[in-house]
């Protein structure tokens, strides 16, 4: 319910896969517009992300080949939250590459900034890395 918050800001942060919540493509896109409008001319979104073609849980893999046929985003999961007795409501999870991001941008008014690998030195190509996203001018 982000088109109720009446303040502006300069940043959104979205740590710990929080650009996954993002949900699915059109959810995104109509989330991103909604930051758009509530934040300055040079506001900044930081989030954590995950390449989803990176991943090497065999039980992702096999979900994602799903989502193929479905014809869904390759990184969209279906999740929910379970906290001892409590139980949440079932959630889209969009993992995406960067080139995916891209085309999630499209026409929402954010441009890729910068992409940032959590540990450049690790010898592992990880799945996660950081999107700064940088507001345009329409």
């Amino acid at each position: 319910e982000v088109y109720k918050l009446k303040e502006t800001y300069d940043t959104i942060l979205s740590l710990g896969c929080g650009l996954g919540w993002l949900g699915n493509a059109e959810k995104s896109k109509e989330l991103l517009k909604n930051f758009y409008s509530i934040t300055s001319n040079d506001a900044l979104i930081i989030g954590e992300a995950e390449d989803p073609y990176k991943m090497n849980n065999v039980d992702y893999v096999g979900y994602m080949k799903l989502n193929k046929k479905r014809n869904r985003i390759y990184g969209q999961l279906k999740t929910r939250v379970r906290f001892k007795a409590y139980l949440g409501e079932w959630q889209d999870y969009l993992a995406f590459s960067k080139d995916e991001l891209q085309s999630l941008l499209e026409n929402t008014g954010w441009t890729i900034k910068k992409i940032i690998k959590p540990n450049p030195t690790d010898q592992i190509d990880s799945p996660f890395y950081i999107a700064i996203l940088r507001k345009s001018q329409r």
